[in-house]
Formats: structure tokens, sequence, C-alpha cells
């Protein structure tokens, strides 16, 4: 156990710092603009929560963060660290809800964070 806390805060450290240097370029305008355009069109009757409960410190979730930002359809997360979970809210036009489910548990697994769904809505 003690092993995986140490390699969790050195990824997690090595991930902030790549973070902070890619929020701090002046190149992000768009990215932001990107993510503000995608939170705008949240349906929030439309989605569900997995349970992560390999989230330790304050970094950790930015790495599944940056994870599920990379599936197609989620159109905005939230995420709870003191719970350890994800609030996964995705676009109306997503043809298979499971699809996404597997997609974004897969797409956490892949960045060391393995999840299993809590809840659909």
């Amino acid at each position: 156990m003690n092993k995986i806390l140490i390699v969790c805060l050195v990824v997690c450290s090595l991930f902030a710092i790549t973070g902070y240097i890619f929020l701090n370029n002046s190149n992000n305008v768009e990215a932001k603009s990107a993510t503000s355009t995608l939170q705008s069109k949240v349906n929030t009757d439309e989605n569900f929560t997995l349970s992560i409960p390999s989230m330790f410190c304050a970094t950790c979730p930015i790495t599944v963060r940056k994870a599920l930002e990379k599936v197609d359809g989620i159109s905005n997360i939230e995420i709870k660290l003191e719970a350890r979970t994800a609030q996964i809210f995705y676009a109306e036009h997503i043809e298979s809800k499971t699809e996404l489910i597997k997609q974004a548990i897969s797409a956490t697994t892949n960045a060391g964070y393995p999840a299993f769904i809590v809840e659909v809505k």
C-alpha cells in the first residue's frame, strides 16, 4: 500500500507540473473557450457517477479529468476528491449510454485509476 501511495504522489506531482505549464500557456485560450462552450451545453438530467477509489491526493483528479476529457460525448465532469467520485454529464446526441460508460471506465483505468459505475441518471 505504501508503494502505491509513493507512486501516486510521484505521478501526481509530474502531472501537476505539466498541468500547471499547460494552463499557463498563452496558446491555451482556445482550449478554455472550447471548455466553456461544452459546459454551456450540459444536459443536467443525463449523467452517471463513477467511483474512483484510488484517488488519494489533490492532483489525482487532474489526471482523471484529462483522461475523461478525451472521451467523445462527455460534456462536463465534476470530480469530488473527498468522495472519490466523478459525475459525468454527456451530450444529448449520445447513441449508446452503455458504450460511453465503458469508454469512461476504460479511460480512467488506462490513466491508472480503475473505476466502477455507482449511479446512472
